[in-house]
């Protein structure tokens, strides 16, 4: 089993940072370039993803049909292949407070 390292709000921060840049230099390919036609298609298929995800799954891996969390694949009856890799896309993280 891998164990899980906490990372450093700095390493989150640059993380995040690597991952805004990513998506800004997505963009400006995508809407400077041939790959329009290409994007819309993509589009598409990713109907119920934010922009930026749809950004991020083109870039990671171009020739995707469909994106769903390991726990999905495995509720579907389908199984991941043992070593593969993950892709990133943002998670809204919904939360509530209180104010006192």
């Amino acid at each position: 089993m891998a164990k899980y390292i906490k990372k450093s709000k700095e390493d989150k921060k640059r993380e995040m940072d690597q991952i805004i840049e990513n998506l800004q230099n997505g963009v400006k390919e995508v809407f400077t370039s041939e790959n329009y036609l290409n994007y819309l298609k993509f589009f598409s298929q990713f109907h119920n993803y934010s922009f930026n995800n749809v950004i991020m799954i083109l870039m990671q891996y171009p020739i995707a049909s469909r994106v769903a969390s390991f726990k999905t694949w495995n509720k579907l009856g389908l199984k991941v292949k043992k070593g593969s890799k993950g892709i990133k896309v943002l998670v809204p993280i919904p939360y509530s407070y209180t104010k006192e």
